[in-house]
């Protein structure tokens, strides 16, 4: 998902706005599928695209982070996976 973007309270706002519907998709998976073989995967998906999100986009605006990670709860793993929390 390379995305070019710049410092700005426009950039900024839209990636908080991607982050919240992360959180929401995250949400609606917790409280919808009761499955956890059907929820698993989902929720491993969004996951991976909060931390890939993150990692892009957030030094392009300036933000550390780590910070990022650990405010929006990703455990950033040395192989480059999150885990299920």
């Amino acid at each position: 998902m390379a995305i070019l973007v710049g410092p700005g309270k426009r950039h900024f706002d839209l990636y908080r706005k991607i982050l919240a519907d992360l959180n929401d998709a995250e949400v609606g998976v917790l409280t919808k599928l009761r499955d956890p073989q059907v929820a698993g995967p989902l929720l491993a998906r969004i996951r991976a695209l909060r931390q890939e999100t993150i990692v892009e986009i957030a030094p392009q605006l300036g933000l550390d982070v780590e910070r990022e990670l650990k405010s929006n709860n990703v455990f950033h793993l040395p192989s480059d996976r999150t885990r299920l929390h």
